[in-house]
């Protein structure tokens, strides 16, 4: 089995090459996760009809001609209500003042929106260097070609952006413009990560993502927000596959219930949905285990936000989720 690589290892020290980080922002929803995983050509971050689904900076690793492009994807930019979304929220901020391109998604059948305008205050306002930025108008399969002129136009009035894009993340028509625009537009430099890597998270937090995805799919109204899922436990086999085992957490007993469900029937299918993604992404066998445990306050634990990749110090100084 070939393992696919998720921790720096070495860099290409190549006179031509381009290497640099590409933030995608946007409201919740936008498909930032469904561009990041349809340009890399693996799925390294979840994907689902509900806002908030990302929870975690992933960043998602592809080489592209002579260039390796780092996508951050991070958390939907939204009015923040608890700590976890105050980290979400300052986490998708601080990438902006990192990134060397700052990618925004705006789907086309929501306008320029008040959350929109807000996220175009915020980069015309941040403080240092020039950056690049660019608009991905996405889901135009949705609107008609007068309204995305519109909107373009409305949106090029709002800010000055060095290119703009209209897409569809879903079906893949105009990604490969906005990923040849990136790898051409990225400064020179090595490859920070190895060639063959797609992310910078080890696998067993991506398997574990992937089950929380399973989980949002399922489940109805605010359970989905209320759980978290780890994995306890990876050993390869000798047969070549992996035996994984995680623990889903619940905030109430009501939740851990509706989660298991009659004689187990939920949880056995949220099992069976992850597998199949986990063994697409290893390209071997898996065995998965889980277990779900009542925790009420996971998301006051600071190690579980270090975890996912989010401070759980910002979520205190992030008082209101559209404020620097």
């Amino acid at each position: 089995m070939r393992q696919r690589k998720c921790c720096i290892g070495w860099s290409r020290k190549v006179a031509d090459t381009r290497a640099g980080l590409v933030a995608l922002v946007g409201e919740p929803n936008a498909g930032k996760s469904t561009l990041m995983n349809r340009i890399i050509g693996s799925k390294v971050s979840i994907v689902t009809h509900k806002a908030q689904t990302t929870r975690s900076r992933i960043r998602g690793i592809t080489v592209r001609d002579q260039t390796q492009i780092v996508f951050v994807d991070t958390p939907g930019l939204f009015e923040a209500r608890n700590r976890l979304d105050r980290a979400m929220v300052a986490a998708a901020w601080k990438s902006l003042s990192e990134a060397d391109i700052v990618l925004l998604l705006a789907p086309a059948h929501r306008g320029v929106t008040d959350a929109a305008e807000t996220i175009l205050e915020r980069l015309g306002s941040e403080p240092g260097r020039r950056r690049l930025t660019a608009l991905a108008i996405n889901k135009i399969d949705l609107v008609r070609p007068r309204q995305l002129l519109e909107l373009a136009s409305a949106f090029a009035g709002a800010f000055e952006f060095d290119r703009v894009f209209m897409i569809s993340a879903t079906n893949g028509s105009g990604v490969d413009d906005v990923a040849d625009w990136l790898a051409d537009s990225l400064p020179e430099g090595p490859f920070p990560y190895p060639e063959d890597q797609i992310a910078d998270a080890p696998l067993q937090a991506i398997a574990a993502e992937i089950t929380r995805e399973k989980l949002m799919l399922r489940m109805h109204q605010e359970i989905p927000y209320k759980v978290a899922v780890e994995t306890e436990c990876w050993t390869p086999r000798r047969d070549g596959t992996v035996s994984i085992e995680q623990t889903v957490y619940a905030a109430s007993k009501s939740h851990k219930k509706m989660i298991i469900g009659p004689g187990g029937s939920v949880i056995r299918q949220i099992g069976a949905d992850a597998r199949r993604d986990i063994q697409q992404l290893l390209g071997c066998g898996a065995h998965l285990f889980l277990r779900v445990k009542l925790r009420p306050k996971w998301a006051e634990d600071a190690m579980r936000y270090e975890r996912i990749g989010l401070s759980f110090s910002d979520a205190a100084k992030e008082s209101k989720g559209w404020r620097g």
